[in-house]
């Protein structure tokens, strides 16, 4: 077939010989260029080191990401305006960071209620701007920066214990394109055995 793609045809072939490694995952991470970069760098330093499980403040973050939802809404309603988005790990789209820190702080306050939360903040958007400017100086530090960077090192660890071929993926990969090269030259010499087969 003209423009085959060996490459990619070889990552398939991958994909389907180590599916097991990625069975009974119980939350879906999707594996984004700049996430993993970051989960990198938060393991750099570290080494061996242990690193945070996220399954444990998974609620929380869903209820993070719930209420943020419904902020951002609830904003774009109120003045016509989109807070900044980002993905998120199973691939939905919520508010921007500084508005996940808010929610987070909203639903620390209100013992992770979101009715409550979603009240107090929906109280916050009708007070009146500060007469002095200060508005702006309230600060909120987000628990869950990192929370995708974790997933991705949590789900690493584990598809990592369950692997039988040590080897880099590029290099299994690499594998079996050479392997699926030779499988092709033979089929073609059987079926053409007077041909010339590169």
């Amino acid at each position: 077939m003209p423009g085959f793609d060996w490459a990619e045809a070889a990552k398939s072939e991958w994909r389907r010989r180590n599916a097991g490694l990625f069975e009974e995952r119980p939350m879906r991470v999707h594996f984004r260029t700049e996430t993993i970069e970051r989960a990198l760098k938060l393991i750099e330093p570290k080494g061996s080191a242990t690193v945070l499980d996220p399954t444990v403040l998974r609620e929380k973050y869903e209820a993070v990401v719930q209420l943020s939802e419904f902020a951002a809404l609830y904003i774009f309603h109120l003045v016509g305006t989109k807070p900044k988005t980002y993905w998120r790990v199973d691939g939905l789209k919520s508010a921007g960071r500084g508005l996940q820190a808010l929610c987070a702080l909203l639903l620390f306050m209100n013992d992770w209620d979101i009715a409550r939360a979603s009240s107090a903040f929906a109280r916050l958007t009708t007070l009146p701007p500060a007469a002095d400017g200060t508005e702006g100086n309230v600060m909120g530090l987000n628990p869950f920066h990192d929370y995708e960077s974790w997933q991705i090192l949590h789900e690493a660890k584990r598809v990592a214990a369950r692997r039988t071929d040590d080897r880099p993926v590029a290099e299994q990969i690499d594998a079996i394109k050479t392997e699926m090269h030779i499988a092709h030259r033979e089929w073609l010499a059987k079926t053409i055995p007077h041909s010339d087969v590169l």
